[in-house]
């Protein structure tokens, strides 16, 4: 089962991300309460630059598994990219919480030490 959402794997691993996009968007349809497609779809849009989708959909994927740490650093990431700075400590935060340390380098960038 979830086959579009490993194609879409293997196709955003080759670089071709419409056909990954399509995978993506097929699973979600086939499993809506499944937070892994969302977090992919979201990385596809941000590849493209569509940043407030992936944004969207990152924070999809955190109502659905409120635990998954790649869509909260995704999403730390992203604030940090925006200068928004308040959000990106917020999901370092939460990462910290799950026991997920982000890299130091990283936290200096954001005003943490």
């Amino acid at each position: 089962v979830r086959g579009h959402y490993y194609l879409g794997l293997i196709y955003m691993k080759k670089g071709l991300l419409k056909k990954a996009e399509a995978e993506f968007k097929k699973e979600i349809v086939m499993y809506p309460y499944c937070d892994q497609g969302y977090l992919a779809l979201g990385v596809i849009y941000h590849r493209q630059g569509n940043f407030k989708d992936a944004e969207a959909l990152w924070e999809r994927t955190l109502s659905i598994n409120q635990r998954n740490a790649d869509a909260m650093r995704n999403l730390a990431i992203y604030y940090s990219q925006e200068k928004d700075f308040k959000k990106s400590v917020i999901y370092v935060g939460r990462l910290r919480a799950i026991g997920v340390q982000p890299p130091p380098e990283f936290l200096k960038t954001i005003g943490i030490e």
